[in-house]
């Protein structure tokens, strides 16, 4: 049990990361379209609307509400640039992807493997000599629900492809936001990749 549990408890490590990962990066997203964009376009159109620098005929408040309505459809509807919105809907596929794995990943199944691996040194001392030999050449007993090791190996993997997809998605809706300077989203990119991880680890 300890060969499978060594890729477990990093698939684990990785998974717990990831997550706090996605969260930050679908938060920002929320946030900015939320405080920037459109409370950004409503602050302008109240503006225009306001009647401050003059009369406001009914031509000047519908150029003034199409312009308001025109900033939110860009960027809910994808006029804010080539490819957002394909790749941002790619990245909450892999997250709905991401939570069927980790779900898998810490069922009974799995932290049986854990349970088990932790409790093999102290019950060493108190087995016989047929029952560790039975447990060295035989594996886990029978009717055991412990995964075997290739199967916690290949959990880990599912983990690992998931998240590097993640990073990689991240990054290429970065580049397509840093490449069309009239989006309104354009500032997203310093939003979501503050510290620079994201471009660092091209």
């Amino acid at each position: 049990t300890a060969e499978g549990q060594g890729p477990l408890r990093r698939a684990m490590r990785q998974s717990a990361i990831a997550c706090s990962e996605m969260i930050q990066f679908f938060h920002q997203v929320q946030r900015y379209i939320a405080l920037n964009v459109i409370e950004g376009a409503w602050g302008e159109f109240i503006e225009s609307t306001s009647g401050r620098s003059g009369e406001i005929d009914i031509d000047k408040w519908n150029e003034s509400h199409t312009k308001y309505v025109n900033i939110i459809h860009n960027v809910v509807c994808g006029g804010s640039g080539p490819g957002f919105q394909r790749n941002l809907a790619g990245i909450f596929n892999t997250a709905l992807q991401f939570i069927a794995v980790v779900r898998e990943l810490y069922s009974e199944q799995a932290l049986g493997l854990r349970r088990s691996d932790s409790r093999s040194s102290t019950k060493e001392n108190h087995e016989t000599l047929s029952e560790r030999f039975q447990r060295i050449m035989g594996g886990s007993k029978p009717g055991s629900s412990t995964p075997p090791a290739d199967s916690a190996a290949k959990q880990a993997e599912r983990v690992n492809t998931i998240v590097l997809r993640f990073k990689d998605q991240v990054k290429d809706i970065m580049r397509v936001l840093s490449h069309n300077t009239t989006s309104d989203l354009q500032f997203l990119v310093v939003t979501v990749d503050f510290n620079g991880a994201y471009a660092g680890s091209n």
